[in-house]
């Protein structure tokens, strides 16, 4: 049975859905060949990036955020996966953002 789920967003490039429900667990490849790991479970969405080779699961740059019921173990729709990722995508790549050195 194919699975229909799916993060939909311009910077995947690959992804794989490793596990259902508690946790909703996704990893994938980003188009600048980064790697991802971005999971589900009681009501905390977190995502990690790391550098092809890496461990995005132990990304010590992770980000994460409450969403919906503390007993939930998977989002309820592709377009809330899809907007938690992308809200969490926006404020990791921030952090990566160096601020220009002060004159």
């Amino acid at each position: 049975m194919a699975d229909l789920s799916k993060i939909d967003h311009p910077l995947i490039a690959t992804q794989q859905q490793t596990c259902w429900v508690c946790p909703d667990q996704w990893e994938g490849t980003l188009t600048d060949g980064s790697l991802f790991y971005y999971r589900y479970r009681s009501g905390w969405a977190s995502l990690g990036i790391a550098a092809p080779g890496g461990e995005p699961a132990a990304d010590p740059g992770e980000v994460g955020v409450a969403w919906g019921d503390p007993l939930q173990g998977g989002f309820d729709s592709d377009d809330d996966r899809t907007r938690v990722f992308t809200l969490l995508l926006l404020r990791r790549l921030d952090a990566e953002v160096v601020p220009p050195p002060r004159r």
